[in-house]
């Protein structure tokens, strides 16, 4: 969407000084533009470009404003919340129906027939790994962690996320293993009250793929490297 581009572009560029008030506006948008009232049509193809342009669009955020999204995260993690859905395949329209009723609903959940491909899964794996990265002026392990500290106690919420999208439905095993990196880097910034805070909100078999989850992480990222 040429909007999408327009707003990625300004965000990249020093000689546009945002603000905080700015930052929030252009969250809006993107909440606005992803709404389930949106009077955007397309075909299946469309939606995923859509897709991959809001996952440009937040990377550069990232990237190029940190520090001046800190007051506007919880936004910022509402429009990523959703995104997890876009991958999800739901075995009825009642199941649907039920996960819709929780949570904000987005042009994807209403217009998707089918969940996207891999790519679009690669490109929002990106975005949830830069989460947990520092601020690219930041080079110090200290500068890191403070880049990251505002992130974290929004963690839980993404990780409770991706869990109940598989108890909502289904993931595709590719689908699965292409966000796992993203999702192992979300885990980097987990201490013992963000795994408390992701246990409380879930059912048991939320918590129960969370130890599998956690197992896995510990086996596979944290203690052998990256993958």
């Amino acid at each position: 969407m040429f909007i999408l581009n327009i707003l990625s572009f300004l965000v990249s560029r020093k000689a546009f000084s945002f603000r905080s008030i700015d930052i929030g506006l252009i969250l809006s948008t993107v909440i606005s533009l992803t709404s389930s009232k949106t009077s955007l049509e397309s075909d299946e193809k469309g939606y995923q470009n859509f897709f991959e342009e809001v996952c440009h669009l937040l990377f550069k955020i990232l990237i190029h404003c940190r520090e001046i999204l800190y007051s506007t995260i919880p936004t910022y993690i509402v429009i990523i919340q959703s995104m997890f859905h876009c991958f999800k395949s739901l075995e009825d329209k009642k199941q649907k129906n039920e996960s819709q009723s929780r949570r904000y609903v987005t042009i994807w959940d209403i217009r998707l027939k089918n969940p996207l491909p891999i790519s679009s899964a690669n490109s929002f794996t990106r975005l949830l790994t830069m989460i947990s990265q520092r601020d690219s002026l930041n080079k110090s392990h200290k500068k890191k962690a403070i880049s990251t500290r505002p992130f974290i106690k929004h963690v839980p919420c993404l990780i409770a996320e991706y869990l109940k999208l598989q108890t909502e439905g289904f993931l595709e095993p590719i689908i699965k293993e292409s966000l796992r990196p993203g999702v192992y880097a979300l885990l980097d910034l987990c201490d013992k009250h963000e795994r408390d805070m992701i246990m409380v909100t879930l059912d048991q078999a939320g918590k129960s793929l969370f130890k599998t989850l956690w197992t896995e992480y510990n086996k596979d990222w944290k203690y052998v490297g990256r993958g």
